[in-house]
């Protein structure tokens, strides 16, 4: 039974409950012993927090009160993921790195940066491991936001955008070949999330993939084109239509 069943009230009127609660014996039980010097580091404390993000809420959102700017200025609250392997194996293991990043807002939410647990024999591979990774953080993100009353945002599938062709098909058709029939069963959970209408694998250039970083070594000139998009400080470019049947 969840909190919202037992006690007979929303999520809203419940946290507004809660913080009263916490106010009046904050107020009534934790002054007694506090001093002066106490409430000044606590003041220093607050307007040390809270002037980075009055500030980051007025540029982003033109709004003083940073809980009122989420998602403010037309921004889709949706839930998008960019994942990525490399195919530069370790010496070692022979294991590539993957990661993923899943952004919210147009800012990133969650991030990885791995190395795989498996061996990688093709880019395709490795690619599609990646992309198996990523779709069970987008499943805890989707049925975390569902769990806290948002079900609006995860109505629609997740766009989950990679830049390798072969592992965006393989996650939307059943095609097997010898280069792909001995890839391990628990990586084709993404094609599962994909035909319940969880996700939406998508084709991203290379050079768009924000997750790129999370892999490899790049160039000084990509690390500077990706990390505004990455950090959410650059609005991400128009997501690419899904590949016709």
């Amino acid at each position: 039974m969840c909190i919202r069943d037992s006690l007979e009230t929303d999520y809203e009127s419940g946290l507004g409950i809660g913080m009263l609660i916490v106010f009046f014996y904050a107020v009534l039980g934790g002054m007694k012993g506090i001093t002066y010097t106490q409430v000044a580091q606590y003041c220093v404390l607050i307007f040390a927090f809270m002037v980075p993000a009055i500030f980051l809420s007025l540029r982003f959102s033109g709004l003083p009160i940073p809980q009122l700017g989420f998602g403010w200025g037309g921004e889709d609250a949706s839930v998008t993921v960019y994942y990525d392997s490399s195919d530069k194996k370790d010496p070692k293991d022979s294991k590539a790195q993957h990661g993923h990043v899943i952004f919210m807002c147009g800012g990133p939410i969650l991030w990885t940066s791995k190395k795989h647990n498996h061996t990688g024999r093709t880019s395709t591979d490795n690619e599609y491991m990646a992309q198996g990774h990523a779709c069970t953080s987008v499943m805890w993100v989707r049925s975390l936001l569902y769990e806290m009353g948002f079900p609006e945002l995860v109505e629609q599938p997740t766009p989950m955008l990679g830049d390798n062709d072969q592992a965006t098909k393989l996650a939307i058709d059943d095609h097997m070949s010898t280069a792909t029939r001995y890839f391990r069963l628990e990586y084709h959970f993404c094609k599962e999330a994909f035909e319940d209408g969880s996700t939406q694998p998508l084709r991203v250039a290379g050079s768009e993939n924000y997750a790129d970083m999370l892999t490899k070594c790049l160039p000084g000139t990509t690390i500077r084109h990706l990390r505004p998009g990455l950090t959410g400080y650059q609005p991400h470019p128009e997501l690419p239509k899904p590949s016709p049947d």
